[in-house]
């Protein structure tokens, strides 16, 4: 949101005003008292109407942050919002369903020079690969408030991935690994969180905690492809698509640059999906969901792999941490997950008018590098939408802006946890 700007209420919600803040409403908005304001936020029925409200001034922001101490209305975790790629990085508001043009966050610039791509890896921050000649490095940023955090890239094989070609295995351009973030590095400084990397086209995971040097590398199967991971109950779990299986390892085995081999969970094999995700439901359990896509061809040309269907699976543990039984689901509920190439979450979607419940909105991640889009047919566009379990129905997800380029919407949007400052 532009500063400078007011908020006007209109139907339960707020929008923005044209003109410019006068003195006027300067002396208006300081005169608010607390009842009034409480008055207010009752007829607010979204959180980002909240967070417009406390960005008027110190004092709305007092009164939001109050409100929700005092009433408990919203969750800790919110929706997430959609960064959508381009020359401008966009973000598109599910709530109110439109796009923020000039909202002046701190994104990462691409350089022709070097390779970079960033992923949304937890609690609002984007992980960026950086790549200079044979050196790179990750650096942790987030776009809402600019901090920074340098990561180390010792220890774990960062960098170059390879691939086979007439019989041998060469090297193959950079990839940016998925990063998932647990915690929040602008909190309590480096005891406050830790990283787990992998490419999906590999079995080995990197861990590192922050204020480490090197990364610890855990190891799984060589047939694995891991393309999941997820902090539970004071272990990371990870999940393969190939073979459906669970992996997990204690972080506090994980020394700095230390190897150890990961724990296999389950017994059994399922059959091959494009990609697997791990989520927390909101009621504690850890959900596996696999996903799969088609491709087709239209006139004679390959087309942008899209999703043809979802699977979601309630993992079922013993005693001793193994899981003995994946229970599919036909229905989530009030459930919706939340997946991508990104941190997998969920809410509960009766707290917020707008969520579809029973629902999984999804994002492509089918693109590993820039210019994959180039090999498929240009009124393609990226693979995003919302399923319905028990339906097995898909809504598409429009958010780009109109009329912009078929290159444009071939980028894959990322979903991020947007700030709830005032909502906390």
């Amino acid at each position: 949101m532009d500063s400078g700007h007011t908020w006007i209420g209109k139907s339960g919600g707020m929008n923005k005003c044209p003109r410019r803040v006068t003195s006027s409403d300067s002396e208006w908005a300081l005169s608010l008292n607390v009842d009034v304001a409480f008055v207010i936020l009752d007829k607010l029925l979204e959180p980002i109407d909240h967070v417009h409200f406390a960005a008027i001034c110190k004092l709305w922001h007092s009164f939001a942050k109050h409100y929700n101490h005092t009433t408990r209305r919203w969750p800790k975790l919110l929706p997430p919002m959609l960064i959508l790629p381009g020359d401008q990085d966009l973000i598109y508001s599910l709530s109110e369903g439109k796009v923020y043009h000039k909202i002046n966050l701190a994104m990462p610039h691409f350089n022709y020079h070097f390779f970079r791509r960033y992923y949304a890896c937890g609690n609002g921050w984007l992980a960026t690969m950086h790549y200079y000649g044979q050196y790179s490095n990750i650096q942790l940023l987030n776009p809402f408030t600019r901090a920074t955090r340098d990561l180390s890239c010792r220890g774990w094989r960062f960098g170059r991935s390879t691939k086979l070609e007439q019989g041998r295995m060469i090297p193959k351009r950079e990839q940016a690994p998925k990063l998932i973030l647990f915690g929040d590095p602008s909190v309590n400084g480096d005891n406050s969180f830790m990283v787990v990397a992998f490419y999906t086209t590999d079995s080995t995971l990197g861990f590192i905690r922050g204020g480490q040097s090197f990364w610890s590398s855990i190891e799984t199967m060589e047939q694995y492809a891991i393309t999941d991971a997820i902090f539970y109950k004071g272990q990371v779990y990870a999940v393969d698509k190939n073979l459906g299986r669970i992996v997990s390892f204690d972080v506090k085995t994980c020394t700095s640059g230390n190897s150890l081999k990961a724990k296999i969970l389950t017994a059994t094999y399922m059959r091959s999906s494009s990609q697997s995700y791990l989520v927390e439901s909101t009621k504690g359990e850890l959900l596996h969901v696999r996903r799969f896509l088609k491709v087709q061809r239209e006139w004679g040309q390959l087309t942008m792999p899209v999703t043809l269907t979802f699977k979601v699976y309630k993992l079922v543990f013993d005693d001793n941490g193994y899981v003995v039984q994946q229970v599919e689901l036909k229905t989530l509920g009030d459930e919706t997950l939340f997946v991508g190439d990104n941190q997998s979450m969920s809410v509960l979607a009766s707290s917020f008018s707008w969520c579809r419940p029973n629902s999984i909105y999804y994002t492509s991640d089918s693109i590993t590098v820039e210019d994959d889009y180039r090999n498929f047919n240009s009124c393609c566009q990226c693979d995003m939408g919302i399923f319905n379990l028990e339906e097995g129905t898909t809504t598409p997800l429009q958010c780009y802006p109109q009329h912009s380029s078929e290159e444009y919407r071939l980028k894959p949007a990322t979903w991020i946890l947007p700030p709830i400052n005032g909502l906390c």
